[in-house]
């Protein structure tokens, strides 16, 4: 199976930049589509968030041994990094180590959960994935 994402960045120097995403996928010689993607060129936090920037995020999770954990992850790694997202205050004194220890976090996060939920399963999930993302934010990719 094989998935594609792309985004385009426009803007230049100065400038307020946008992000826009596109996706193709094909299923292969598997009998199911085993990759998931999600693509959210304006990240809408939830209301427990402190994201206050304008956030594009982009992200390919390539299934192994089934679908359920890509699609476990295009469905929570997203929500789970607006959760975890530093408070400006933070932000402030160190931007890109606090963005990276958010980053961190969530992907251990997500991790977690998932492995509680095919733990729970009967039998349990012997699934697994890889990803790639892409977070755009205050004029950088991530």
């Amino acid at each position: 199976a094989a998935t594609a994402a792309a985004a385009g960045v426009a803007g230049g120097e100065g400038e307020r930049f946008s992000c826009r995403g596109w996706a193709a996928a094909r299923r292969g010689e598997r009998d199911e589509m085993q990759d998931a993607h999600t693509i959210l060129d304006r990240l809408e936090p939830p209301a427990d968030s402190s994201i206050t920037d304008t956030i594009s995020y982009y992200a390919i999770f390539d299934g192994h041994s089934g679908a359920r954990a890509a699609q476990f992850a295009a469905s929570r790694l997203h929500i789970l990094f607006a959760k975890k997202y530093p408070p400006q205050s933070e932000l402030l004194k160190n931007f890109n180590k606090e963005l990276k220890k958010c980053l961190v976090d969530t992907f251990l996060a997500t991790d977690k959960e998932f492995l509680q939920k095919a733990g729970e399963e009967s039998p349990a999930w012997k699934d697994g994935c890889t990803a790639v993302t892409v977070f755009a934010l205050k004029g950088c990719l991530y």
